[in-house]
């Protein structure tokens, strides 16, 4: 008796079970074979048990039972066809197409199509679907919008045609709802008209209109903001470093034809005074004025430099250099390089009067100074306190010393006993 029984096909098999004699009402021996070949090592049983089963175990399976009736033996055998399916790897939708909120620009009577495409795995289960909604309603068989479907390489792609773009399509919401077996998910498109675009134009264009306005009215103003945080936020916090002066000024007054001599007398004891001294209360060294006749000129001069928060070096044009070391004209200068470049421990602040060719003339130290920072040009009429010049020599001012100005020093002035160089 030959019987063969069809098997529906399944993704793991673990055993076959005899389809003649049963074990029951039947007492036999059992007998299995492979696409008509024995099994090498198998039990005796009427379940053959696979293991680990796979696309190789495929195949028509044969089981021969024998036993006996009535002291005859008796043969029966039944055939099952096994199908092994692919194991489907179930992964969550993903959406290739549209992007999220997507937006576009079409205009009103025209067409337009819009691609939805989701990847399911690799391959697609049979409950997976994707289709197109506008405002939660299927479009499916709804006049003037045309969807058609397809299943590439395991994504699944939705095309919606629609045939003339209305009013009603440009405030409306469509979706691309994709679903598998555990869940729904989509994607939203809104379509606009193309005249918006115009108008988005104009506010990114005037946007980057006020945002290049700011930047530039930020940097005209920065030296002012400076300024400003410095008098409330520094001045706050400021510890007393001993200094005793806000500024130490070098200049020269030697060697100077008439005309720039007086230039050099009338900024220094006029606007540099009048600005930094009575009207921003910053506290200078000037020689001539704060020194004492008598004094020792080369200890005088280290100690005040040594006692000053900054150098101040007016730059003339036209002077002559004395480049001897033991030039008292050259000492304060020598010193005050000394301090700023060798030992690091004072600000140069480098002022010029009027158009220079060239610094080759100059002290190398000097030439070194300018090279890193270009000269403060100073012109005749910058007196107001609140011009541009005096706010870029205030920024590199110290905050105004909050010492008491010293009445020993007062308002001297003799002749100088002990003159600083300057070129």
């Amino acid at each position: 008796m030959d019987l063969l029984y069809e098997t529906p096909s399944e993704q793991v098999v673990s055993g076959i079970y005899c389809p003649v004699c049963d074990e029951e009402e039947q007492q036999g021996s059992f007998l299995w074979y492979k696409n008509f070949s024995l099994i090498p090592n198998q039990e005796s049983a009427p379940v053959l048990r696979i293991r680990n089963s796979s696309k190789q175990s495929e195949g028509i399976y044969t089981c021969v039972c024998t036993w006996e009736h009535h002291g005859i033996k008796h043969n029966s055998s039944g055939y099952r066809n096994i199908i092994i399916e692919e194991q489907t790897i179930i992964s969550s939708p993903k959406f290739s197409l549209p992007i999220n909120n997507s937006v576009v620009f079409t205009d009103v009577g025209s067409e337009v199509i819009l691609n939805c495409s989701v990847y399911f795995g690799q391959s697609v289960c049979a409950v997976c679907s994707i289709r197109w909604e506008k405002n939660g309603i299927s479009l499916r068989g709804v006049d003037g919008y045309k969807q058609k479907n397809r299943e590439i390489d395991g994504s699944l792609q939705s095309l919606l045609n629609i045939t003339e773009v209305s009013e009603s399509d440009l405030r409306s919401e469509f979706r691309c709802k994709a679903k598998d077996s555990y869940e729904v998910i989509f994607v939203s498109v809104t379509l606009k008209s193309r005249e918006s675009v115009l108008s988005v134009i104009v506010v990114c264009v005037c946007t980057f209109l006020v945002l290049l306005l700011l930047a530039g009215g930020l940097k005209w103003f920065a030296l002012d903001l400076v300024l400003f945080s410095r008098q409330i936020f520094v001045k706050l916090y400021r510890k007393e470093d001993g200094k005793l002066y806000d500024a130490y000024v070098i200049y020269q007054r030697n060697n100077l034809d008439e005309a720039t001599s007086k230039t050099v007398c009338d900024f220094v004891n006029g606007s540099l005074l009048t600005v930094l001294e009575s009207y921003y209360g910053f506290k200078l060294f000037i020689h001539g004025r704060d020194d004492l006749p008598g004094e020792d000129c080369m200890n005088l001069i280290e100690t005040e430099i040594q006692l000053s928060r900054r150098l101040i070096i007016v730059l003339t044009p036209g002077a002559s250099t004395d480049k001897s070391s033991d030039s008292p004209e050259a000492y304060d200068l020598q010193v005050g390089l000394h301090q700023a470049l060798v030992q690091g421990e004072t600000g140069v602040i480098l002022i010029q009067l009027g158009q220079m060719q060239d610094y080759t003339h100059l002290p190398l130290g000097l030439q070194h100074l300018l090279c890193k920072n270009s000269p403060l040009l100073w012109r005749d009429g910058e007196s107001s306190p609140n011009s541009r010049f005096w706010k870029r020599v205030r920024y590199q001012m110290p905050v105004v010393s909050s010492f008491q100005r010293s009445s020993r020093r007062g308002s001297l002035k003799a002749s100088f006993q002990c003159q600083g160089l300057f070129v």
